[in-house]
Parts: C-alpha cells; structure tokens; sequence
C-alpha cells in the first residue's frame, strides 16, 4: 500500500503521473510497473486505469414496517456493505481487465478505523 501527502495541485498531478498521488490518498495495492503514463505500450495493450472517487461503507438497517412519527421499532436484520461510487467502479474494471495487462488504482481518502481496512481488504482482494 502506497499513501503520500500532497499540499499543492501540481504534487497531486504529478503523483498520478506516477503512480503515487494523493487526493486525499491514493490506495494502491503494489507500486505500479509501468510509472510513465506516456510511455504506455499500446501494442501490448498496456493500461493503467486512475479512479478517483468515492469509497465508503454502508450501514443498512431492515425493519418490517417504517416507523411512525416520533415511534421507534426494532430491526429485524442489520447488513455492512462496502460502496461508493468510485470504489465500485475501481472494482469492476479490475475484475474485468487483464492482470498482466491493466493496472486500476483508486484514489480516496480512506479512515484508519475497521471501515476503512475493510475497504483497504476488498481493494486488495480485487486486485485495485
């Protein structure tokens, strides 16, 4: 995992360029191979995708009935799913591209609570 500081916009962008940036932070699982954006070989199809968006987790709560004004009733089942825009999107692409092919980074800003190593997991189990 891969997390820098940046305070100005040109850090940031040239972060990116290199495969190490931050908005926030950049998450990735391994430091990029190919660091160069322009000398991408696109004979061989070389890519590197950069999402940057959203990443978070959802707290979801089912109840049988919605509650009345001012009543308060008990869930009857309770689910944790991860999400965010950016990060589902980052998901998808890597589970469609070629490994040796494609490089997927995301780029989020991540807490460093149980939420976030949940997201930092699925980042990493998706190969993003």
């Amino acid at each position: 995992m891969s997390v820098c500081n940046f305070n100005f916009v040109d850090d940031l962008l040239e972060g990116i360029a290199t495969g190490i940036g931050e908005l926030g932070c950049l998450y990735t699982a391994s430091p990029p191979t190919n660091t160069n954006l322009n000398s991408m070989n696109t004979q061989n199809k070389e890519a590197i995708i950069i999402v940057v968006g959203s990443a978070n987790v959802d707290l979801n709560s089912y109840c049988p009935t919605l509650p009345t004004k001012g009543e308060t009733i008990l869930g009857t089942e309770f689910k944790i799913s991860l999400g965010g825009k950016g990060a589902n999107q980052a998901i998808a692409a890597a589970r469609i591209a070629d490994s040796s092919m494609q490089q997927i980074h995301m780029i989020c800003k991540l807490g460093n609570d149980d939420h976030g190593q949940k997201l930092t997991k699925s980042f990493d189990e998706n190969r993003v």
